[in-house]
């Protein structure tokens, strides 16, 4: 479905952050009923930034998800706790996995279709993590969260926080189109100041200029939500377990002490053109990086910018078995995808941007006797390597990220910084022009 290019050496290095904490793998999703094709049938979208609101949590009813190798199923009413009015046709969503007995990775789509072959969030036994979604509302209105460990079954705590809307209204309050841009970075604690513990942080992001990107998000009042990667670099002398948020009551990106975690965000800015974070314990430095934003400007059913959702996460990218070498990039074309994509979607329109879960997995040495980190950013083909990145990575781990992937010429690249990785890209909506 999607053709792969030949690598080609990275013109720019990053700069990563290192983790000395080794995970454990776990498998990437393997589930039934994978689709020929991507497909859509739902009204193009408009996404409403919404102050997050816990809608689901397992461990206040004492009851644990089941887990087991082929997958064991919960339905879960995520519409229904927000008492979602019909005209919202999906949700940005943070989903955090708690205490699980033992390795494996969850995935959430709407009850009643088949289950895709796309992982939402992967974990290690005993670990806390989250990554952010987008779930999809189907023809039952419930979603179906199923949670493989792959090598011994087990139990598991869920916990969805809903951070934003998407609506088929226009002129719904707040309904906006997503602009993407240039990815920059706004704030990166390691050359200012450490977040302290009960610390609120305030980024100013609205008219200022981004560092390595030649866009700014407008400060003209249209603009209701940013979309930020959050990189926690927790392996400070003075960091315990935390999470970081913005708002108290729900989490962004969950960390343990010693690790490097990454997650996405579409945060409502304040009328001043910031944001502000919180971390709960202890010392850790916060690394934020700005790839598009929302806008009321020129909404309309027409308006570039508008989201259209797939029925089911569809699996658009997979490296293996050939890994990606250290320092390179690779880019990918996706004209096919859209192509397919089209086929069941009268009026697609051009499509500018993809949403989807980048997952890496399987990082190896480049010397035996060396340890190795490393972090992948993904941009336009048609860009430089940007000063930002989506996932960061040690050995041992398998892990995944929402991005909000901006094409070029129908083509992405994605560029690793360290070792021999491999890597997939779970789409589950994209923006159209």
């Amino acid at each position: 479905m999607i053709r792969r290019r030949r690598s080609r050496t990275a013109l720019i290095a990053l700069v990563g952050a290192m983790s000395l904490v080794v995970g454990i793998l776990v498998g990437l999703s393997s589930g039934s009923g994978t689709p020929v094709g991507a497909s859509a049938q739902a009204p193009d979208g408009f996404v409403v930034s919404i102050t997050p609101v816990r809608v689901f949590d397992s461990r206040e009813a004492s009851t644990p998800l089941s887990t087991s190798s082929s997958g064991s199923e919960r339905v879960v009413d995520v519409f229904g706790s927000l008492s979602a009015s019909p005209d919202v046709i999906a949700v940005f969503a943070n989903v955090t996995m708690v205490g699980a007995g033992a390795d494996g990775y969850v995935t959430i789509f709407p009850t009643g279709r088949d289950r895709p072959n796309a992982s939402t969030v992967n974990f290690s036994r005993g670990e806390t993590v989250a990554a952010s979604t987008l779930i999809a509302r189907g023809p039952m209105g419930t979603s179906t969260v199923v949670v493989v460990t792959p090598k011994s079954n087990s139990t598991v705590d869920v916990i969805i926080d809903v951070f934003a809307l998407v609506t088929s209204d226009p002129v719904r309050t707040g309904a906006s189109v997503v602009r993407t841009v240039s990815p920059g970075r706004v704030h990166d604690t390691r050359s200012t100041s450490r977040i302290g513990p009960g610390e609120w942080r305030t980024i100013p992001i609205a008219g200022r200029s981004l560092d390595g990107s030649s866009d700014v998000v407008p400060a003209d009042g249209s603009v209701t939500a940013v979309a930020i990667n959050v990189t926690v670099v927790n392996t400070s002398i003075a960091s315990r377990p935390t999470w970081i948020s913005t708002v108290v009551g729900t989490s962004l990106a969950n960390v343990d002490k010693g690790r490097v975690a990454a997650n996405f965000g579409l945060v409502p800015i304040a009328p001043d053109g910031s944001i502000s974070i919180y971390n709960d314990a202890g010392s850790t430095d916060v690394v934020v990086d700005v790839w598009g934003y929302a806008s009321t400007s020129g909404v309309s059913v027409s308006a570039p910018g508008r989201i259209v959702v797939l029925d089911t996460p569809f699996r658009a990218v997979d490296s293996r078995p050939d890994p990606l070498g250290p320092g390179r990039s690779e880019p990918w074309n996706f004209a096919d995808f859209n192509r397919s994509l089209a086929s069941s979607r009268n009026g697609l329109g051009s499509v500018s941007a993809l949403i989807g879960n980048l997952t890496g997995t399987d990082l190896r040495r480049r010397y035996a006797g060396l340890a190795v980190s490393t972090f992948l950013t993904a941009y336009p083909m048609a860009g430089s390597v940007p000063l930002t990145s989506n996932l960061n990575l040690v050995e041992g781990d398998t892990k995944s990220n929402l991005g909000l992937f901006r094409l070029g010429n129908e083509e992405m690249s994605v560029y690793n910084d360290d070792g021999y990785v491999n890597y997939v890209l779970d789409v589950a909506a994209v923006i159209v022009e």
